[in-house]
C-alpha cells in the first residue's frame, strides 16, 4: 500500500521538477531574446545616430556653402561689367548695401583705374553711414547719400598687394587669409578684366570675412534663426 501510493508521490515530484526545469528554460530563453533583442535595438539606434550624424553634417556643409557663396552670386558678381568699367559708383554700393545682410561679411571694398591718382595703391571700402574726414560721399540720383568709400590704409595697401600678386594667373577671383587689425581674415577679390587675354585688369570689387566673427556669430544664428533645421530622431525610424 505504501509502495503503490508512493509512485504518484514520486510522479507528481518529478512533474512538478520537469515544470520548474521547463519554466526555468522558458525564463532563460526569455532573457536570451530579450539580450538580442537590446543588442539589435543598440545596433539599430547607432545606425540611426550614425545617419543622422552624416545628414546633419551634409546639412551644415549645404547651409555654409549657401551662405558663403551668396555674397559673391549675389553681390560681386551682380555687380555689371559696364559699372565697374565706368566706375559708378551708385550703383556698385547698392549691391554693397543690399549685400550687408549676410553676417559673415564685415567689409566690402571696391577699386577703380578711374578713381583718384592718389589712391590707386589702396582699395577703397564701404559703410553705409557715419561719415568721416577724407570719405568719398556717393550721391543717389537725387541726390540722397546712398555711403561712404573710406581709405583703410594698412588694410587697403595690404588687399592691393594680395590683388597684384595673384593677378598673373588671370582668374576671375582670388581668396586669401591674411592679419587685418592684428584678426585673422578671409579677404574675397573679384577681379574685373580689361579684355579677353586677361592682360590686365580695370577693376576690383571683393570683401573681407572676419573669422572669428564667423565662429562665434554664423553657426549660432544658424541653429537659432531655424535656417539650420536638423532632421530629428524619430523622424528617421
Amino acid at each position: 500500500m505504501t509502495a503503490s501510493m508512493s509512485r504518484p508521490a514520486i510522479l507528481q515530484r518529478v512533474l512538478l521538477a520537469s515544470a520548474a526545469l521547463a519554466l526555468l528554460a522558458a525564463a532563460v530563453l526569455v532573457l536570451q531574446l530579450q539580450r538580442v533583442s537590446a543588442r539589435r535595438q543598440q545596433q539599430q539606434e547607432t545606425v540611426v545616430v550614425q545617419q543622422l550624424c552624416r545628414q546633419t553634417a551634409m546639412l551644415i556643409a549645404e547651409r555654409v556653402r549657401e551662405s558663403f557663396g551668396a555674397a559673391v552670386l549675389e553681390t560681386l558678381e551682380g555687380i555689371g561689367h559696364p559699372e565697374l568699367h565706368t566706375y559708378n559708383l551708385p550703383r556698385i554700393v547698392q549691391y554693397f548695401d543690399s549685400g550687408r545682410r549676410h553676417l559673415y561679411v564685415g567689409r566690402f571694398f571696391v577699386w577703380s583705374a578711374k578713381a583718384d591718382p592718389r589712391r590707386l595703391g589702396a582699395v577703397l571700402f564701404y559703410r553705409a553711414a557715419d561719415e568721416a574726414p577724407g570719405d568719398v560721399p556717393i550721391l543717389g540720383p537725387d541726390g540722397e547719400s546712398l555711403g561712404f568709400l573710406y581709405a583703410a590704409p594698412q588694410a587697403g595697401e595690404l588687399i592691393w598687394a594680395h590683388a597684384l600678386r595673384f593677378y598673373r594667373l588671370k582668374r576671375s577671383f582670388a581668396v586669401v587669409e591674411e592679419q587685418i587689425d592684428g584678426r585673422s581674415h578671409q579677404v574675397v577679390i573679384h577681379y574685373i578684366w580689361a579684355d579677353g587675354p586677361r592682360s590686365n585688369f580695370v577693376a576690383l570689387v571683393g570683401y573681407t570675412v572676419d573669422l572669428a566673427r564667423v565662429r562665434a556669430r554664423l553657426f549660432p544664428d544658424m541653429f537659432h534663426s531655424g535656417r539650420l533645421s536638423l532632421p530629428r530622431r524619430g523622424a528617421s525610424r
